[in-house]
């Protein structure tokens, strides 16, 4: 499979991974635990989708941060659980998984190796 080099739109970063969407919901989530990041969330999109008799390729979300840097953020400005979340969303392509991330820059490649 070809690697595609990360590409930035908006404040989201795209990058082609190697793995199945759920090799690469592993992979990160054990970046995340060993970087003492929490996960909050995982939200099984097409799962979902099969439970109401629907079809969509396999497509998760992850929402995860630091609550200690987080959390005076939100006390000063509710409004800022909004913005300042950083989520992964991992989908399949017909060629390969494409995993997108909001989140800082340097946590982007590593897990779609």
């Amino acid at each position: 499979m070809t690697s595609m080099a990360p590409m930035a739109d908006n404040g989201i970063i795209s990058n082609a991974s190697n793995h199945s969407v759920d090799e690469t919901v592993d992979k990160l989530k054990g970046i995340l635990q060993a970087k003492g990041v929490t996960l909050f969330a995982l939200v099984d999109h097409s799962g979902e989708a099969e439970k109401v008799g629907m079809k969509m390729r396999p497509t998760k979300l992850l929402i995860f941060g630091n609550p200690k840097g987080g959390t005076p953020i939100m006390l000063a400005a509710p409004s800022a659980a909004i913005r300042a979340g950083n989520a992964a969303s991992l989908s399949a392509t017909i060629c390969n998984s494409a995993a997108r991330l909001r989140s800082p820059r340097r946590t982007s490649s590593c897990w779609a190796r």
